[in-house]
């Protein structure tokens, strides 16, 4: 009897058990399908699993080249070209560059080069599209060397380009270096996006004068204060928790729950907002000076009473004298305005990238709307100066896959792949027609 008293109560333990469990597998089920649908309707499409993975990687191996902590540690003032990479800075993980030379260029290649028969010696400048592009140069080498004239040529291309460089910058630097007799044979500037952008964000809110450097205060401020040391602690220590999160929800059987993708989405998102605070945090204590070292001339850029006007200005006479520059020392000169996702017509986002690549309150979107219409203008100008300009703005336009990495400006391998092509065939098809207009002995050289 008691014998069968055990087993029912076993059998009846075990129908509990199996009850508990088939319930809680329901309620796991009906929690992934409420997720799914709950994903889908938020972001206005299907919820995926290949875009989840693709958005954890790129924070836990990031790729971007600029980081608000580069203004305090890495960079240092420069006489000439306002700021430089510091040589003595060891790059840390998070930052993808291959070197720095000992003129501050992210480079591996020294920019004191002189020119010699059968090579062809490639200056890149602009900002950090540019930057980015001239760390990718084996396309634009590959796509000028599959061609007859660059075939049997060396082409060395040299990154001058830095991350927040605008005008005149550019034109500095390649003033500078051909002061201390470097050579080159062709110059490639790709810009437009940090001219009209960044001022109204950071030196514009603190009076600094619109053609100085990026957040010019901090720079000449050299290494920050406590209360910046602390909030840059905070913004490292929300990096690394952003990180951990992301490896954490990366792996099986985690990574596999609609759900789980769901809480990563919602906390990572909680992450960002936390560093858009810090780093707006930073920026306004960061500037306590307000004396002519840091500010500069006041009230110069209200003569027309546009600033944006004022910036594209800058740009336009800047790229001019580099172009009469680069002609003076029989330099062929390239100008190049970087296409941005906030160009309106200018690309149909994939949807990754109107989950990773668009925001609306992007704080440099309002500056490219503006700025922009005036920029492709003044692009016009230029041709009509003689300057070899080419907008690429439209560069993407047929571009149906994710082309734009982040939400400011920065493209993947696929958009570096695209723009050296266009960049390549702009120089093949100047050089084929000056082989045409010029006697076979005139175009015998280092080109």
């Amino acid at each position: 009897m008691a014998v069968e008293f055990e087993n029912r109560r076993l059998l009846s333990t075990r129908k509990r058990i199996l009850f508990c469990g088939v319930l809680l597998l329901l309620l796991f089920l009906f929690s992934e399908v409420a997720a799914f649908f709950i994903y889908s309707a938020s972001r206005g499409r299907w919820f995926s699993w290949q875009d989840m993975g693709d958005r954890r990687d790129s924070v836990v191996n990031p790729t971007t080249t600029v980081e608000l902590f580069q203004q305090y540690s890495v960079h240092v003032l420069h006489p000439y070209v306002g700021f430089v990479v510091n040589p003595d800075f060891v790059p840390s993980t998070n930052v993808a560059w291959p070197a720095v030379s000992e003129f501050g260029y992210t480079d591996t290649n020294s920019p004191i080069r002189a020119r010699a028969p059968g090579k062809c010696v490639i200056a890149i400048v602009g900002g950090s599209l540019a930057q980015e592009f001239a760390f990718s140069a084996s396309e634009l080498v590959d796509e000028l060397q599959a061609t007859n004239h660059f075939a049997d040529i060396e082409v060395t291309v040299l990154n001058l380009a830095h991350g927040g460089y605008k005008q005149p910058q550019q034109l500095m630097t390649i003033n500078y270096l051909l002061a201390l007799g470097a050579e080159f044979d062709i110059v490639v500037n790709i810009d437009g996006f940090n001219e009209v952008a960044l001022h109204g964000v950071e030196n514009g809110p603190l009076g600094v004068f619109p053609i100085y450097p990026r957040n010019w205060p901090s720079i000449c401020a050299g290494m920050p204060d406590q209360a910046v040391q602390k909030e840059l602690r905070h913004r490292d220590t929300t990096i690394e928790r952003r990180r951990d999160l992301a490896n954490t929800f990366s792996h099986w059987p985690i990574s596999a729950s609609v759900l789980c993708n769901l809480i990563w989405s919602w906390r990572d998102n909680v992450r960002l907002l936390e560093l858009s605070i810090i780093e707006n945090k930073i920026r306004v204590i960061a500037t306590p000076r307000t004396d002519y070292l840091e500010t500069g001339p006041q009230g110069v850029e209200s003569i027309d009473g546009n600033v944006n006007k004022h910036l594209v200005g800058i740009w336009q006479r800047s790229s001019l004298r580099l172009h009469q520059l680069c002609e003076a020392n029989d330099i062929r000169y390239y100008h190049f305005l970087q296409p941005n996702q906030y160009v309106a017509g200018s690309k149909v986002l994939s949807d990754d990238e109107r989950t990773r690549a668009f925001d609306e309150r992007q704080a440099y979107r309002v500056g490219v709307e503006r700025g922009y219409p005036l920029l492709r203008k003044e692009g016009q100008r230029l041709i009509d100066q003689g300057v070899r300009f080419k907008d690429l703005t439209l560069a993407f336009a047929d571009t149906g896959e994710s082309v734009y990495r982040d939400t400011c400006c920065h493209v993947n391998l696929l958009g570096n792949e695209i723009l050296a092509a266009m960049v390549a065939q702009t120089v093949i098809d100047d050089h084929l027609s000056r082989s045409v207009l010029l006697p076979a002995s005139d175009t015998d050289g280092a080109e």
